[in-house]
C-alpha cells in the first residue's frame, strides 16, 4: 500500500488524511485483511460469549472443571495471538515485510508494553490506596467525595497520558527495520513531547468511535440483554423464555459486530501511523534548521 506518510501535517489533517487513505485503499485493505480480521472477530466473540450467563456452560463447567478451565485458557492464549497476527497484519500494509517477521517484532514490543503498563498500574494502585475514601467517613460531604472521585480519576488520566507515547513509538518500531528494541525508549522522549497532540486525537477518535458503535452495537445489546435475562432467570429454576438456536444467534452476531470493529480499528491505527509520518518528518525539519545555523 503506497502512502506518502513522511511530511508535516496537523493531527487533524492525520485524521482526515488516514480516512481518505483508508477509502481509497479500501479493497486492498480488505483483501489483505480479511482473514486476519475474521479470526480476531471469532476469538473475540468467543471471548465475550464466555463472560456472557449461560446456564448449560455454567452446568458442564461445575462437573467438568479441569476440561473447562483447560478450553477457556486455551481460547485466551489463542485470543492473544491472534491480536499480534492481527497487528502484524496490519503493520504489514505499510512495510511489506513477511508476516512472521511482522509478528515476532510486535510480539518484542508488546511485551515492553505490557510490563510498562503493569508497572504503571502497580504505582497507580499504589497511590490510589493513599487517597481517602468516601466509605470511611461517617458522613461524607460532596467535597470530599468530589476529591475522593477527581484524584482517582487524575491518576488514572496521568496513566494514559504515560502510555500515549508509545503511540508514536511502536509505528516507528514497527515501520524501520534498523530499529532495535530498545530505541523504543527513546522514541518515547519524542512521543511524549507530542504527547498534547496524542491525547486530543486519541479523544477525538475516542468520541467518533464511541458515537458510531453505539450506534452500530444496538442490535448486539438487545440480544446479549435477552440472552443475559433469560439465561439469569435459567440459572434461578426458570424456564428458557428464548428459542434453543438463540446462542448460536448471539455467537453470529458477536462475531459480525467484531469483524466491523476490527476494521474501525485498521483506520484508528492507520491515523497513528499517520502521525508518526508527520512527528518524523517534523523532527527531521528541526534537525535540518539545527545544522544551518550551527553552519552559518
Amino acid at each position: 500500500m503506497k502512502i506518502d506518510l513522511f511530511k508535516p501535517r496537523s493531527n487533524k489533517r492525520c485524521i482526515r488524511e488516514a480516512f481518505c487513505a483508508y477509502i481509497d485503499n479500501l479493497p486492498e485493505i480488505f483483501r489483505r485483511m480479511w482473514l486476519p480480521a475474521l479470526l480476531y472477530a471469532v476469538f473475540m466473540a468467543a471471548t465475550l460469549y464466555l463472560r456472557i450467563p449461560n446456564k448449560a456452560l455454567h452446568d458442564w463447567g461445575a462437573s467438568s472443571p479441569i476440561t473447562s478451565f483447560i478450553i477457556q485458557t486455551v481460547i485466551y492464549l489463542l485470543m492473544i495471538f491472534i491480536s499480534f497476527v492481527f497487528a502484524g497484519g496490519f503493520f504489514r500494509l505499510f512495510n511489506d515485510k513477511r508476516l512472521t517477521w511482522n509478528l515476532w517484532r510486535y510480539a518484542k514490543v508488546a511485551c515492553v508494553l505490557l510490563v510498562v503498563a503493569l508497572l504503571l498500574a502497580s504505582i497507580t494502585s499504589i497511590l490510589a490506596k493513599n487517597i481517602p475514601s468516601p466509605l470511611s467517613f461517617p458522613s461524607p460531604d460532596w467535597l470530599t467525595l468530589a476529591l475522593s472521585i477527581g484524584g482517582i480519576a487524575l491518576l488514572l488520566t496521568i496513566s494514559v497520558v504515560m502510555l500515549l507515547p508509545f503511540a508514536y513509538a511502536i509505528p516507528k518500531y514497527m515501520l524501520n527495520e534498523k530499529d532495535k528494541l530498545k530505541s523504543i525508549f527513546q522514541d518515547y522522549k519524542i512521543g511524549l513531547r507530542q504527547v498534547g497532540g496524542l491525547f486530543v486525537t486519541t479523544l477525538i477518535l475516542s468520541l467518533i468511535f464511541g458515537a458510531i458503535m453505539f450506534i452500530i452495537a444496538m442490535p448486539v445489546y438487545i440480544i446479549v440483554l435477552a440472552q443475559t435475562f433469560s439465561q439469569l432467570g435459567a440459572l434461578q429454576g426458570d424456564d428458557l423464555g428464548i428459542p434453543a438456536y438463540f446462542p448460536y444467534l448471539v455467537f453470529g452476531v458477536l462475531v459480525i459486530f467484531s469483524f466491523i470493529l476490527t476494521f474501525a480499528m485498521i483506520y484508528s491505527n492507520m491515523v497513528y501511523v499517520f502521525i508518526y509520518g508527520s512527528t518524523t518528518s517534523k523532527e527531521y525539519e528541526i534537525k535540518q534548521m539545527e545544522k544551518y545555523h550551527e553552519t552559518d
